[in-house]
């Protein structure tokens, strides 16, 4: 079997690519022309094939799939980058998938090869407790400004409707690595400190796509998973800070960590009620939270044990906790933080971020007491159809309930018993016409694809949508202000 992995330098992919090397595996690793990128791959495995290439030229993809059993995707363009540009980052991310359909179309490679996609946490949004709590078949639900989200969920809806008889999509959760660590951007001010993640680390995650390569048989194709690194990962964002900062002698996060810095809303995160899923299947998960304590180490570079040791002397560790609460400040008072939106007083943004059921727009987030809350009360969420069914049996009324629980009608009048895959119509609450498969609404939590993009208008479709109103309003008051935000670009770029 000879594997085609996309994206091959980047955290996931990279660690992909050394467990495959450990297998002796055939590997075309897929890389843009930069010697930086080369770099990170050169030398990994004797069976490794370097590919150069650009995901957004349909050529290059081509060429690419030339002799490949399996597509690992893994490449994309990701946040704080995918913010700035969101036109390149649907060209990339939407663009580079639907070249390598098109690409497996033309080469007749729909029944004989198997595609893998790298989806991600975000396409659930903004998940604050106490609905931090998520499973596959939830709502799709885009955080405002979040165009990686877009680009994510445009990709789903084409992967899940295309004619590939072997596809997974696999919802990656924030990955820990030495690069996360160390990673410096006002984004990160953007994650509330009760923000919750399910995380994994970088090398379970290699550890996964290898497993699934090395075993084609196991029943995962047509269905969508959330990757996720179990119970022990499980950590509130003020939790993992304490962790990283106690691991490099800093005692007293909670003094560095000002609320004020950081955003208070309208950031993805969730812990999973169905990652065992994938670990049942393929046992992928070796790491736990002391692995956050191995990358920071890893980030200081042989200099972890001089910088405790120095941090054991009270004025040295005062000074300490001063540059980072700065640091912190900065990040937050930088172009697009959460203070420097407060002062750019953009109603929008302010709205967006910080509005919601627990806080006024000017109040201080201190309150929240992000160490209080019972982050193990599970609230799973109602998905509109008796899902203790047999899946063969699914029926027309099935679909014609769930519609309505989603605000809408299901205007077919016919319905093949069981079929999953086939195309329904649909009317959603606004008048739209569209059509999908029960996969796509019931699995995988689409709805219509006309709100999904052209505005970001979340209290609109949760007053006419109960299905969504589950993950709306146990966060916001029903009498918030309406706020619309159009979005910049859509996959319909890429016609």
């Amino acid at each position: 079997m000879k594997i085609l992995l996309t994206g091959a330098s980047g955290v996931m992919g990279l660690a992909t690519l050394k467990e495959l090397a450990k297998q002796n595996i055939p590997v075309r690793a897929f890389c843009l022309n930069r010697r930086s990128e080369i770099r990170k791959i050169a030398g990994i495995g004797k069976h490794t094939e370097i590919f150069i290439g650009d995901m957004q030229n349909y050529d290059d993809v081509y060429r690419s799939l030339e002799g490949i059993d399996m597509i690992l995707h893994c490449a994309g363009l990701i946040p704080p980058a995918a913010d700035k540009n969101p036109v390149l980052t649907m060209r990339v991310n939407y663009g580079s998938t639907k070249h390598i359909l098109r690409a497996m179309e033309e080469r007749q490679m729909l029944d004989s090869c198997k595609l893998v996609f790298i989806s991600s946490v975000a396409v659930y949004g903004d998940r604050l407790p106490p609905i931090h709590w998520c499973r596959v078949g939830d709502p799709v639900k885009c955080s405002y400004y979040d165009y990686y989200s877009v680009s994510k969920i445009a990709c789903e809806r084409l992967i899940v409707e295309s004619t590939v008889k072997d596809w997974v999509i696999l919802r990656q959760t924030g990955v820990i690595s030495p690069s996360m660590i160390g990673h410096r951007s006002s984004l990160v001010m953007h994650m509330p400190l009760n923000n919750v993640l399910e995380y994994i680390s970088d090398r379970d995650s290699g550890r996964l796509l290898a497993k699934i390569v090395q075993e084609p048989d196991k029943p995962i194709w047509k269905n969508l998973y959330n990757i996720g690194g179990g119970k022990a990962m499980r950590l509130a964002s003020f939790q993992l800070y304490d962790r990283a900062f106690s691991q490099m002698g800093i005692k007293h996060a909670k003094e560095i960590l000002e609320p004020r810095f950081f955003a208070r809303r309208n950031f993805h995160g969730v812990f999973y009620l169905d990652s065992d899923r994938l670990e049942n299947l393929f046992g992928y998960v070796q790491d736990g939270a002391d692995y956050i304590d191995t990358c920071s180490d890893r980030y200081l570079k042989g200099f972890a044990g001089l910088l405790r040791g120095l941090l054991k002397f009270p004025p040295i560790a005062w000074l300490a906790e001063r540059i980072v609460h700065r640091q912190f400040m900065q990040l937050s008072m930088d172009k697009n933080g959460p203070l420097h939106m407060l002062a750019e007083n953009d109603p929008a943004k302010k709205q967006a971020f910080f509005l919601g059921k627990a806080y006024a727009s000017e109040q201080s987030a201190a309150d929240a007491e992000p160490e209080r809350i019972d982050y193990e009360k599970q609230l799973p969420l109602n998905h509109g159809y008796d899902e203790q069914k047999d899946p063969s049996l699914l029926c027309l009324e099935d679909m014609q309930h769930a519609a309505v629980f989603r605000g809408g009608k299901c205007l077919s009048t016919n319905m093949k018993q069981g079929d999953w895959a086939g195309k329904l119509d649909f009317a959603c609450a606004f008048g739209h016409h569209f059509t999908a498969s029960p996969r796509l609404v019931l699995k995988a939590g689409h709805w219509c694809p006309d709100c999904e993009k052209k505005s970001w208008r979340p209290q609109e479709i949760a007053a006419s949508n109960p299905f969504f109103a589950q993950v709306w309003y146990p966060l916001h008051n029903k009498d918030e202000a309406f706020l619309e935000v159009e979005k910049m670009v859509s996959e319909d770029i890429m016609e």
